[in-house]
């Protein structure tokens, strides 16, 4: 990457969820830059017949395929039934087929409808909408883009029939932007068991006031935590097999066969599971590294 293709590399990491919510941590995304959203239609009545990890797996498949086009990390956001994610310009052209390629990989392997939608964030800009990026880094190696102003939820909105039409029609995804070949989702799963609260009840809430810092540091102080935050060592646990082994196999498999890959990702999934059991070392891999 080169010229503003680098500028989310140079942010300063925000260590503390608090620091989320001081707009002083963030800044104007350059706007040659291309913003890529997903969503998934009919995501409450898919996760009501029992495809809640099928749609969290789907929505995840975006960042999955535009990390691995981009040849990094980019900046991107998991929203549960859909994503956003920042795409350097020079990946623009390809990004389009990539997004076309994960909206069929979702029909076809869970009968979901991924929408999805690119545009420059200098069309956004023009349409008096702000798209702002922070870097939160609550562990070395592990960073998340968090978004700040209303060109994020325009885009959103207008992917989804209820925006702007004319950047609608500018996002939009056409079936001549895919090839046909299965997208490159390397580096995609979900092998930790499902979290399980630690006093009984795991709430999560979503909420819009004028001080997000003030309700976070409030929500903490009743809750008597120092942050919100659902998962723990005590509460990370992995077990063999993994739910989600088959759903892996089917991002894997590309032109492979299924069976094969199934049986080569169960393999694996086993070695990491004995690894985090005894704590052991294989190389540079640390379980209990890779588990803080």
């Amino acid at each position: 990457m080169s010229g503003s293709a680098s500028f989310y590399d140079t942010l300063t990491p925000m260590r503390e969820p608090g620091q989320v919510f001081d707009a002083r941590h963030y800044v104007s995304v350059p706007e040659d830059w291309f913003l890529a959203v997903s969503d998934i239609q009919g995501s409450t009545a898919a996760v009501a017949t029992g495809q809640h990890s099928d749609v969290n797996f789907a929505a995840a498949a975006m960042i999955a395929s535009l990390n691995n086009l981009c040849g990094g990390v980019i900046p991107y956001q998991f929203g549960g039934d859909g994503a956003v994610a920042l795409v350097p310009p020079e990946h623009a052209a390809k990004a389009r087929t990539s997004l076309a390629q994960i909206r069929r990989f979702a029909l076809q392997e869970f009968k979901l409808n991924l929408r999805v939608g690119l545009a420059p964030v200098s069309e956004i800009v023009k349409r008096n909408a702000e798209v702002r990026v922070g870097r939160y880094e609550p562990a070395p190696s592990s960073a998340y883009a968090v978004f700040l102003g209303n060109g994020v939820e325009l885009m959103e909105s207008s992917v989804k029939g209820r925006g702007d039409q004319s950047l609608a029609a500018l996002a939009m995804i056409g079936d001549a932007d895919d090839n046909n070949e299965p997208p490159d989702l390397t580096g995609l799963s979900c092998r930790w068991t499902p979290l399980r609260s630690a006093r009984g009840k795991m709430l999560a809430l979503v909420m819009r006031c004028k001080d997000h810092g003030t309700l976070h540091a409030e929500l903490t102080r009743l809750a008597g935590v120092p942050a919100l935050n659902a998962a723990s060592m005590e509460n990370l646990q992995a077990k063999w097999p993994p739910k989600g082994l088959l759903r892996e196999a089917k991002a894997r498999k590309k032109e492979r066969p299924l069976a094969l890959i199934f049986v080569g990702i169960a393999l694996y999934t086993l070695l990491s599971v004995i690894c985090f059991k005894f704590k052991l070392r294989l190389g540079q891999f640390s379980a209990e590294q890779y588990r803080e």
